[in-house]
């Protein structure tokens, strides 16, 4: 029917303004990027929604521009069983370490905390060698409780899943966690690297030490956006003051993914309903196309 198109990606007709979404495949071999939803939040202690993350993620990643030399398919989400947390886990280390067989690189898009310990389960279970995981958080998720179930357990059980994994979490707020999690992180051998550390040294000087201590490992980012200050990330579970800034931030992932082997970045606790004007979306859509397309580094090829 005349003066009726498809649904687009974008609203002025510039055909060398290409966006993510236009250029997704949906056959099979091998690309470079896969997109992978967990849309999961039941470790969520404060507040909740985080379910509904990926669908706006993949609304505001979609919509972003596509800059060219990568190859996209989008997974689709996770069958997430609800009540049923051991077996949600179950398939996303599952879905995760099949589709890592098909991508260079995996974006997760959760969810809770729980699917960035899930995913990594995954790629424990690709990879032979040695890991790293890098988590960007306003806390350590280091928790000891006494009962029920809690997010703030994810760094815990990332290390029993792998002793010797590199674990580094990076925006820490010493005034906002118990003094008691940081000697948890240094008996579980766990670098902390606060607010604090960044303000003094920068964030290329911290990227640069991961990747130092990386040296021929696999890795895994994870991006919780309350590492950055409210301000620039309102729709998070746990609010912080005193974070980093989106430039900061995206900064920071460049370094990283330009410096090391990054197979998976996961974005978690996004909280949509808690969002204001997608302030909080857009920095997300920000760090996966930073870690995508790293300052500096040559765009990739599919094969």
């Amino acid at each position: 029917m005349a003066y009726i198109r498809k649904s687009s990606y974008k609203f002025i007709k510039d055909p060398g303004d290409i966006r993510i979404g236009e250029i997704l495949q949906t056959g099979g071999g091998r690309v470079d990027v896969g997109i992978l939803g967990v849309p999961w939040d039941g470790a969520t202690g404060t507040r909740p929604g985080s379910r509904a993350a990926p669908s706006k993620l993949r609304q505001m990643l979609f919509t972003s521009t596509y800059l060219g030399g990568n190859t996209f398919r989008d997974f689709g989400d996770v069958d997430a069983v609800v009540g049923a947390h051991e077996e949600t886990w179950r398939r996303v280390a599952e879905s995760v370490r099949t589709f890592l067989q098909e991508v260079n690189r995996l974006v997760v898009l959760g969810g809770d905390s729980t699917c960035s310990y899930s995913s990594f389960r995954g790629l424990r279970a690709t990879e032979k060698g040695g890991l790293t995981y890098v988590m960007m958080d306003a806390h350590p998720d280091l928790r000891e409780v006494e009962e029920g179930l809690t997010s703030g357990l994810a760094s815990r059980w990332i290390r029993e899943t792998d002793e010797e994994c590199r674990m580094f979490i990076v925006g820490v707020r010493r005034r906002s966690n118990a003094p008691y999690l940081f000697e948890n992180a240094k008996k579980l051998n766990v670098t902390v690297i606060t607010m604090d550390d960044i303000e003094t040294r920068g964030v290329r000087d911290i990227a640069d030490q991961i990747a130092d201590e990386s040296t021929a490992r696999a890795a895994q980012l994870s991006f919780n956006p309350d590492v950055l200050d409210p301000a620039f990330a309102p729709g998070v579970n746990s609010i912080s003051a005193g974070g980093l800034t989106t430039r900061e931030a995206t900064a920071f992932m460049s370094r990283v993914s330009e410096k090391v082997k990054l197979r998976i970045l996961d974005i978690v606790e996004y909280t949509p309903a808690y969002d204001h004007a997608d302030i909080t979306a857009a920095a997300c859509a920000a760090a996966i196309s930073a870690v995508i397309w790293p300052a500096g580094a040559p765009v990739m090829s599919g094969g």
